[in-house]
């Protein structure tokens, strides 16, 4: 399987810079995604860890390991045979910022914490597939950062719509969709665990009526929302799946 490398441009006092080619045949666009190859996010991080781990050391600075990434912003996609700019500079003695840019524009930002190891301690970061910022922290963390709804959250850059403040149109019918959750299964279920404390079997008879109307609630909120309501949703899903995984599997 072909990897990306990072080779060398600049090592100097607090500052450091690879670049890296993107080449179609890398293992991570495989499947991501068949029509329209992207690099993910996550890659990114992962040619971040390798270029300090590679080329970080020198006569002033001792090897270190990235811990975790916390801050982390993509804002550009990656396509195949892009050739990236990996920066990293040392804020605190424990602290790197890093950007990497594709084509003079930010493809993704961020911090990362490091530690200091051994020249002896022959753990470096990708070698052996690991994600960066994972060691220690658990294989669920690692089997959540390789998932494709991850990834594709990573790698797609926040809608501008999603940053807006949404039309009172809009909250209205996102609160109808809620409100259509509520009333579908958990009110069904409610109404058939009151039916078996009460012993009375005709409250049974509502649960499809319930159902129904939770379905026309959700129609209802999605003619609120507009023509752009299902495009909307899966913008906010990967938005909320994006936050999340910033918060808690990257820092």
């Amino acid at each position: 399987m072909v990897r990306l490398r990072p080779t060398l441009e600049i090592r100097r006092g607090d500052e450091l810079v690879t670049e890296v080619l993107a080449l179609p045949e890398a293992v991570w666009f495989q499947g991501h995604f068949p029509s329209a190859p992207l690099l993910p996010g996550v890659a990114m991080l992962a040619l971040v860890d390798e270029s300090v781990a590679l080329f970080w050391p020198d006569d002033l600075h001792p090897p270190v390991r990235i811990e975790g990434f916390r801050r982390v912003r993509f804002r550009q996609r990656v396509r195949p045979g892009a050739s990236l700019r990996v920066s990293v500079q040392q804020t605190q003695p424990d602290s790197l910022r890093f950007l990497v840019d594709v084509g003079g524009l930010v493809a993704c930002t961020g911090e990362c914490q490091v530690i200091a190891e051994s020249v002896e301690d022959d753990r470096s970061p990708s070698r052996n597939g690991a994600l960066p910022g994972t060691k220690g922290k658990g294989a669920m963390r690692r089997w959540l950062l390789r998932r494709r709804l991850v990834q594709r959250a990573l790698a797609t850059p926040t809608d501008p719509m999603l940053l807006r403040r949404p039309p009172v149109r809009v909250v209205v019918g996102l609160s109808l969709l809620g409100v259509s959750y509520v009333l579908g299964w958990p009110a069904v279920i409610a109404l058939g665990a009151a039916a078996a404390w009460l012993r009375q079997p005709k409250l049974l008879l509502g649960g499809p009526i319930i159902y129904g109307l939770s379905w026309l609630v959700f129609a209802i909120g999605l003619a609120f929302i507009g023509s752009k309501s299902v495009s909307a949703g899966r913008a906010l899903g990967r938005l909320l799946v994006r936050r999340l995984a910033e918060k808690f599997l990257l820092d």
